[in-house]
């Protein structure tokens, strides 16, 4: 995967600003755009997957959110691009899937890119997602098929709901949203992973111990990776003066941007917990290796005036009178035998073991 990452990265080396090349998986999917249009009376749904199609599908007294999903048709994306007078740079981002979030007040249209997380069997999912907001449409760019946004599709469908009685720009506000509260289910996520780690730790860790602590703390860099940026997009949304986002929905915005803040402190939280862990397992290693050194350096310790006097005995001197005794064999096993003992003895008093 890397490989052929790193093969699309040499690709766009020297192309133009604003060429629009898809870095993603390469996987032939097609391009799936899904309009739902609504106002405070009625909302529609439809699917198509070309320009033509969905052009007269368009309501010009409603609100339009038009869900382009999946990106490997290049073309189309140019051509909506196109459509709506979108600036090539914007459509080089949208292409781009290792995109960090940002925020660009284009003055006819609204920029906002972020990383769409949730939780999946295999682990955590994670995508590129784009977003234009016009007057009264907006736009979505989705990587990979499924999203996190049912809820808020839900909430359009209901007659009495608020989404019928406000504009884009608040749906934008509602799919960021959504968003957000996913990454709090991540950090939860990762904090019960690293609660598990830790009993581990407190156990006896063995090697696969290390793999499960450096794979989340390779998903803790990512998530700040892409979460700091991402309040910084925030922030600038919530205190842009575009007349795009209404006042009255400001507000919603500066919420949103609270939950981020939030998010990142128990991310925070989370990695110094993570570096405790760390810091617990290397002293449990160090601890076991001290226990081994110190059961070796014992038993060295005990032997050594053991062989010691085995050493004497093996020597073949003529005159050495012991050697004749009768009961020299049993009397040097029985001092050997009480010298190991109280030296083990001596030991245990001086708190060595």
């Amino acid at each position: 995967m890397a490989h052929k990452r790193n093969k699309r990265y040499k690709e766009m080396i020297g192309k133009s600003p604003g060429a629009l090349i898809y870095n993603g998986d390469e996987t032939i999917m097609e391009t799936v755009v899904t309009l739902i249009s609504y106002n405070s009376d009625e909302t529609t749904t439809n699917t198509c997957n070309r320009l033509d199609q969905l052009l007269p599908l368009l309501k010009p007294d409603r609100i339009n959110w038009i869900d382009i999903d999946k990106l490997q048709n290049v073309l189309l994306i140019e051509e909506i691009g196109n459509e709506y007078k979108l600036d090539p740079l914007v459509l080089e981002d949208i292409l781009n899937i290792d995109q960090l979030p940002k925020f660009d007040d284009m003055q006819q249209y609204v920029f906002v890119s972020l990383k769409m997380l949730s939780l999946e069997n295999e682990g955590i999912r994670h995508e590129q997602v784009s977003f234009i907001l016009g007057g009264e449409y907006l736009l979505s760019f989705q990587e990979q098929p499924g999203d996190v946004f049912n809820a808020v599709r839900k909430r359009i469908e209901n007659l009495n709901g608020r989404h019928r009685r406000k504009g884009a720009d608040y749906l934008l506000y509602s799919l960021i949203d959504v968003v957000v509260d996913h990454y709090f289910l991540v950090v939860e996520y990762l904090s019960n992973r690293l609660a598990e780690i830790e009993l581990k730790v407190s156990g006896k860790p063995d090697k696969k111990l290390v793999q499960e602590i450096t794979a989340l703390k390779r998903e803790f860099i990512f998530l700040r990776k892409i979460l700091l940026p991402f309040r910084e997009a925030m922030r600038k949304l919530a205190s842009s003066e575009s007349e795009l986002v209404k006042e009255e929905n400001e507000k919603y915005f500066n919420d949103v941007l609270d939950h981020v803040s939030q998010v990142i402190q128990d991310l925070e939280a989370q990695r110094e917990l993570l570096a405790g862990v760390m810091d617990l397992y290397n002293s449990s290693l160090n601890y076991r290796m001290n226990n081994v050194m110190k059961t070796l350096t014992v038993i060295t310790t005990v032997f050594i005036p053991l062989t010691f006097i085995v050493g004497v005995y093996g020597m073949n001197f003529k005159y050495m009178p012991e050697l004749e005794y009768h009961w020299g064999y049993p009397i040097v096993l029985c001092g050997m035998l009480f010298t190991g003992i109280a030296m083990y003895i001596w030991m245990r008093r001086q708190d060595w073991l």
